[in-house]
């Protein structure tokens, strides 16, 4: 694997390598945007983060400028999810994990060893530093039993982990890579403004109409995962707030979801109305929306691969489709 490569690196943006490669070409910002080529990394940049929030990355390049603009599209992507705040980070995150995860099932082994080492995944031949496992492994193993450590063969500190299953590992590595913060302060006036296209596309499903009750059978797996957890009391602050946004945004009244979260035993009406009224805007500050499936799976709650963006986007289309049956 030739790392200094600029086709190789492009399909890995987000090593260090492709950071000292950008520097290597000694422009800095202003440079890139007044350049007749690599000005083009502001809208490839554009593109890269929107893809994240509606098909996903798939970058071409036949050339070496051609991929040093993908190259370049990568900081301005992260920039501009940076300047959108934490739920445009963790699509963006997300949206170029699994565009590596593409790549990464299409290399060797040895390569595979080369970008584990680059992001700090220690391995001993085809073991893992338990450590490394366990943080990479959670989102995983709440959906398939075969990542649990109770599953896995482990021996000295260490895991066994496939080459076919290390890849799905890398993936989460690199999602955290992406995601680390970065100073807004910093980002470019150009790139932010950019930035402001996007806007729109957080949380676009998130309003769908009102409706006087909930159909259950509509319902998303993880809503009603959190729903359960939540009438036997065991929903975290998290699953809370997940909750009153989708039921504030589907439509429901204050006086509705109250009712809905009666049934949980630690129910406390005062506390859980005051703490309502700030998720819904009640008194003119921010209504919030429902975070999108990539930013639930981000949080730990999605349960299962359902194959929609948003969990009001599920309930839309599965109420059609109930609705539909119910007039046939």
């Amino acid at each position: 694997m030739d790392l200094s490569d600029p086709l190789m690196l492009a399909r890995f943006p987000f090593l260090s390598e492709a950071r000292e490669y950008v520097q290597g070409l000694g422009m800095g910002f202003e440079g890139i945007i007044e350049h007749p080529v690599y000005s083009l990394a502001l809208s490839r940049g554009e593109q890269r983060l929107r893809a994240c929030f509606e098909d996903g990355i798939k970058e071409g390049f036949s050339d070496d400028t051609e991929a040093r603009i993908v190259i370049l599209s990568y900081p301005v992507a992260r920039m501009m999810a940076a300047s959108l705040g934490r739920q445009a980070v963790v699509r963006h995150a997300l949206g170029e994990a699994d565009a590596a995860l593409r790549q990464l099932s299409a290399l060797g082994v040895g390569d595979l060893s080369e970008i584990s080492k680059r992001l700090g995944v220690k391995r001993v031949g085809d073991m893992m530093v338990f450590t490394d496992y366990v943080r990479l492994c959670a989102d995983l193993a709440r959906k398939s039993k075969k990542w649990k450590l109770v599953n896995r063969d482990l021996s000295g500190g260490l895991v066994r982990v496939t080459d076919e299953e290390l890849p799905h590992l890398l993936r989460q590595a690199i999602a955290e890579r992406v995601a680390q913060p970065l100073d807004v302060s910093k980002v470019p006036k150009q790139i932010r403004q950019r930035a402001g296209k996007i806007r729109g596309l957080i949380g676009r499903d998130a309003r769908i109409g009102a409706v006087s009750e909930i159909q259950d059978s509509a319902l998303a797996p993880c809503m009603k995962s959190m729903l359960a957890q939540m009438r036997t009391g065991q929903a975290g602050h998290q699953s809370m707030f997940v909750l009153a946004s989708f039921l504030s945004n589907l439509g429901l009244s204050e006086d509705d979801i109250l009712e809905v979260f009666a049934k949980s035993p630690k129910f406390d009406r005062e506390k859980a109305s005051y703490q309502l009224g700030y998720i819904t805007g009640r008194d003119g500050g921010t209504q919030y929306t429902c975070p999108a499936c990539s930013t639930l799976r981000a949080q730990g709650l999605c349960v299962a691969e359902c194959g929609i963006s948003h969990p009001l986007k599920y309930y839309s289309l599965k109420s059609k489709k109930v609705n539909k049956r119910k007039k046939e």
